[in-house]
C-alpha cells in the first residue's frame, strides 16, 4: 500500500513518492533527528511477509553499506523498527538516463545521441562506480539507464546494486523490455535469468552462472544507447528481446562517424557475447574512455600514444609524482606511473593490465622508451614462456612468435622497435626481435644464466651472465667482451641490472656481495676495463637500479626497492646523489636483485606488488584418469625447475623459498632451498645445510641430487647423496 505525506517511519517522515520498481516503493523522507531529506526504499507488503525476499532486501543494505564511492548511491542505514522495512539512501536530485534518453528522442528531429563527450564523461562515471564495485567482488546484475541518475551538475550515481549474488522471485509480466523489472525465471535447474532483459548479458539470458562481464556488456549497452540514440535490443515482447541478446547481430556500422576508433573497439569487446574475449576488466574501458577525453586530438580517431606531458619538467619534489598504473594481476598487481609533473590540467591516470586469457604473468611488464608500450614474459599456446606486448592505448596483448623461452629481464631498444632477450641454454643465447615484425636475430652467445641488459643509443649492448660479471656486445651481434669482473676479495656473487646514463658511456649497475657493506649500485665506464671499474658503492640497496632522466639537465633519478618500498634518489648523472630519496610505491616485488618495477623517460612507472607475487604451488597427486588422490604438503613457493621423484618413486626433490634472509648476500632478498620430501609422511629435509641460495635441483637416474647453489660465491654446480639416503641428507654433506 502506497504511503501518503506524513505517514512516519521511525524518525522520517514522507515528503513525496519518488517511483517503484521490482525491488521497492522509494520515497522522499525528512530526516527528523539530522534535519536532510532522503530517500527511502520499501519492501512491498506483498514481500515483507517473505522471509526469502526480505533476506534479499537485508542483503542489499549489506551489499550498498559496502561500498563507499562518489559514483554510487551511499546508504545511510536500515530502518525495521515498523512492520516496514526500509533502506534509507542518499537523496540524488536530477534525473536518470532513461529520462535524459527519452528527452533526447524527444528533442531531436531524427533519431541521434547524445554528444560524443556528453556520452563518454557518463560512461566514465559509470565504469568507475563499477570498477569499485568490481574490486570488492560485487556484481551489480541489473545495470541499465533506468538505475543511472545523472545529477544537475552532471555528476553520475549508480543505483540499486541489490541483485548482486541474491536471485529474486517470479517474473513480472510487462513487455516493456527496457523498464522491465528484474526478471528470475527459474527455467530449469541448470540455471536462472536474472536481470532486465534489454540490458542482460547473453548468459544472464540463456540461465548461466555470471561474473563481472556481465555488468561490462549491461555497460556497453547502455553506451550504444548514448552513442546512437536507439536500443541496441528492442523486441515487441520480453522474449523476443532475450532472443535478439541471444542472437541478433549487431551493426556497429550505425555508430556515429565521429566515434573514435579506440572507443569503437572498447565498444565491440564490451559486447563480445563470447565471454573469453569479452573485456575482462571494466577498468580498461575507464581508461581508454578517461585517455580519449584527456586529450581528443591524439587518441580521437587513431590509435595514438599515451598524452605526452607538455613542456619542461621536474622530478624534484614528492609532490611531481602523479599516480597513473598498469597492473598484471596474477594474484600480484603491477601498477603504471606517470610521476612528472603534469599541466594544472591533467588528470593523473591508473589502470590494470590482466594477463592473456588462459595465462599467468612469469614477471613485471617492460616499458618501450616512448612509453607507448609495455613487454612482459608469460606463457604461449604451447606453455613455454613468450614474450608479449602491448600498447598502452590498445585492450590486448600480443605474442612475439620467435621469442620462445625468454628470460625475465627483456630490454627494449631505444627507439623502442626491438626488443631484446636472453635465452637459457648450453650455451644460453641473447636474441633480439622487432616488435613490429621482422626476422629474430643471436647477437651473441653466453654461459650461465641471463641477469637482464641495457641498450644504449650508440648501439652498445650491455648484459648479466651468471657467474661472469657484466658482458658487451654491439646491437648487430658478435662475441661478447667483459665489461666487469665479480671480485673474489670482495665475497661478490653476481653483476646485474645495468642501466645507461644519459651520456651513453657511463652505466649504473648492481653489485652483490656476501659481504654487506659491498652490496650496492656502482658506477661503471662502458670505455674501462673490468680491472679498472670503481669500487666505491653509490648506494646500498639490494635491487637493480632503473635510471631516469630529467628533461632539465643532465640530472636524473635512481629508481630502487629498499626492504619493499620503491625510491627515488635525486642522481646529477655521474657519481653524486641528491638529498633524500623519496618513496614511490609499497609493497613492490622482486626475484633476487631484479626488481619488479620499470620506468620510461616519458615518466611512466610499471611496478608488481610483492605481497601477492609469490608463485605459490601446491603439490597435488593424480591417478591416470585425473582422479586427486592427496597433496604433498601446503602451499609454498616453489622453484620453476619442477618436481624430481626418485628413481623408486618414494621421494621427490624440490626447490622452495625460505623465510630466512641470505646473511646479506643480496640485501633483505628471501632465498631458495633445495628438500626432500618422503611422499608417505609428506616429510621436509634441507639437502644441505649450506647458506647458499639453490635452484634448479635434479635426480639422475642411480638417484644422485644436482642444484646450483651460490655457497662459495657465484652459482656452481653440486651434486648430493643418493636416494637411499635421502631420509637423513645431511650425512651425505
Amino acid at each position: 500500500m502506497a504511503l501518503i505525506p506524513g505517514t512516519r517511519l521511525g524518525p522520517y517522515e514522507i515528503v513525496s513518492a519518488l517511483g517503484a520498481g521490482g525491488m521497492g516503493e522509494v520515497y522522499r523522507a525528512r530526516d527528523a533527528k539530522l534535519g536532510r531529506d532522503v530517500a527511502l526504499k520499501l519492501l512491498p507488503e506483498l514481500f515483507a511477509a517473505n522471509p526469502e525476499r526480505l533476506q534479499r532486501f537485508q542483503r542489499e543494505a549489506q551489499v550498498l553499506a559496502s561500498l563507499n564511492h562518489p559514483h554510487i548511491a551511499q546508504i545511510y542505514g536500515l530502518e525495521d523498527s515498523t512492520d516496514t522495512p526500509a533502506l534509507v539512501m542518499e537523496l540524488v536530485e536530477g534525473s536518470t538516463l532513461a529520462e535524459k534518453l527519452t528527452e533526447l528522442s524527444r528533442v531531436k528531429s531524427q533519431v541521434s545521441g547524445f554528444p560524443l563527450d556528453e556520452a563518454l564523461t557518463i560512461a566514465h562515471q559509470v565504469a568507475e562506480a563499477l570498477d569499485a564495485a568490481h574490486e570488492k567482488g560485487v556484481i551489480h546484475r541489473d545495470l541499465k539507464p533506468a538505475n543511472v541518475m545523472v545529477t544537475h551538475d552532471g555528476v553520475v550515481k549508480v543505483l540499486d546494486f541489490g541483485l548482486a549474488a541474491v536471485v529474486q522471485g517470479t517474473a513480472s509480466s510487462q513487455t516493456d523490455a527496457t523498464h522491465s523489472p528484474t526478471l528470475t525465471m527459474a527455467a530449469t535447474r541448470a540455471g536462472v535469468i536474472l536481470g532486465t532483459a534489454a540490458y542482460m548479458s547473453p548468459e544472464q539470458a540463456a540461465g548461466k552462472p555470471v561474473d563481472k562481464r556481465a555488468d561490462i556488456w549491461s555497460f556497453g549497452v547502455m553506451l550504444w544507447e548514448m552513442l546512437t540514440g536507439q536500443r541496441l535490443f528492442d523486441g515487441e515482447t520480453i522474449s523476443h528481446t532475450l532472443a535478439d541478446v541471444l542472437r541478433a547481430e549487431i551493426d556497429f556500422g550505425k555508430l556515429p562517424p565521429e566515434t573514435p576508433r579506440v572507443i569503437r573497439e572498447m565498444l565491440r569487446r564490451c559486447l563480445d557475447r563470447d565471454t573469453r574475449s569479452r573485456l575482462r576488466d571494466i577498468g580498461e574501458a575507464r581508461v581508454a574512455i578517461q585517455k580519449y577525453l584527456a586529450n581528443p586530438a591524439s587518441a580521437g580517431v587513431t590509435s595514438a600514444a599515451p598524452p605526452q606531458t607538455a613542456g619542461k619538467t621536474s622530478w624534484l619534489t614528492a609532490a611531481a609524482w602523479g599516480v597513473a598504473a598498469v597492473a598484471l594481476a596474477c594474484a600480484a598487481a603491477l601498477g603504471l606511473v606517470h610521476f612528472r609533473e603534469r599541466p594544472a590540467v591533467a588528470v593523473p591516470v591508473r589502470f590494470q593490465i590482466l594477463p592473456p586469457e588462459q595465462t599467468v604473468f612469469a614477471s613485471t611488464g617492460v616499458l618501450s622508451p616512448d612509453g607507448r608500450r609495455i613487454a612482459f614474459e608469460a606463457p604461449g599456446p604451447d606453455g613455454r614462456a613468450i614474450l608479449w606486448v602491448r600498447s598502452l592505448d590498445a585492450l590486448d596483448a600480443r605474442s612475439l612468435p620467435g621469442s620462445e623461452g625468454a628470460i625475465a629481464g627483456p630490454f627494449w631498444s631505444p627507439d623502442s622497435r626491438f626488443l631484446a632477450f636472453g635465452v637459457n641454454g648450453f650455451p644460453g643465447r641473447l636474441k633480439k626481435i622487432d616488435v613490429s615484425g621482422g626476422p629474430l636475430q643471436i647477437l651473441c652467445e653466453y654461459t650461465g644464466g641471463f641477469r637482464k641488459g641495457a641498450w644504449s643509443p650508440e648501439g652498445v649492448i650491455l648484459f648479466g651472465a651468471q657467474g661472469t660479471g657484466l658482458l658487451r656486445v654491439s646491437e648487430a651481434g658478435g662475441t661478447p667482451s667483459p665489461v666487469t669482473r665479480i671480485d673474489a676479495s670482495r665475497q661478490e656473487i653476481q653483476h646485474a641490472g645495468p642501466a645507461f646514463l644519459s651520456d651513453g658511456r657511463h652505466f649504473l649497475y648492481h653489485r652483490a656481495s656476501r659481504v654487506q657493506e659491498n652490496t650496492g649500485v656502482y658506477v661503471g665506464a662502458i670505455d674501462a676495463t673490468p680491472e679498472r671499474q670503481s669500487t666505491i658503492r653509490m648506494l646500498a640497496t639490494g635491487s637493480d637500479p632503473v635510471y631516469v632522466p630529467s628533461s632539465l639537465s643532465d640530472d636524473g633519478f635512481i629508481l630502487f626497492l629498499r626492504e619493499g618500498s620503491l625510491l627515488a634518489q635525486a642522481f646529477d648523472g655521474r657519481s653524486q646523489l641528491r638529498g633524500d630519496a623519496i618513496p614511490i610505491a609499497e609493497d613492490v616485488g622482486n626475484l633476487g636483485s631484479y626488481g619488479w618495477f620499470s620506468a620510461s623517460p616519458t615518466g611512466a612507472l610499471a611496478f608488481r606488488t610483492g605481497r601477492a607475487s609469490a608463485a605459490t604451488i601446491e603439490l597435488l597427486w593424480f591417478d591416470r584418469q585425473g582422479k586427486r588422490l592427496g597433496q604433498l604438503g601446503p602451499r609454498l613457493e616453489y622453484g620453476t625447475s619442477g618436481v624430481q621423484l626418485s628413481p623408486d618413486g618414494k621421494r621427490v626433490v624440490v626447490t622452495k623459498g625460505e623465510s630466512t634472509v641470505l646473511s646479506g648476500a643480496l640485501g633483505s632478498i628471501q632465498g631458495s632451498r633445495a628438500w626432500t620430501a618422503e611422499l608417505s609422511r609428506a616429510i621436509f629435509s634441507r639437502v644441505t645445510p649450506g647458506e647458499g641460495a639453490e635452484s634448479s635441483a635434479a635426480v639422475s637416474p642411480d638417484g644422485h641430487i644436482a642444484f646450483t647453489s651460490t655457497l662459495n660465491g657465484p652459482s656452481a654446480i653440486f651434486t648430493g647423496c643418493p636416494a637411499v639416503a635421502w631420509a637423513r641428507p645431511n650425512r651425505c654433506w
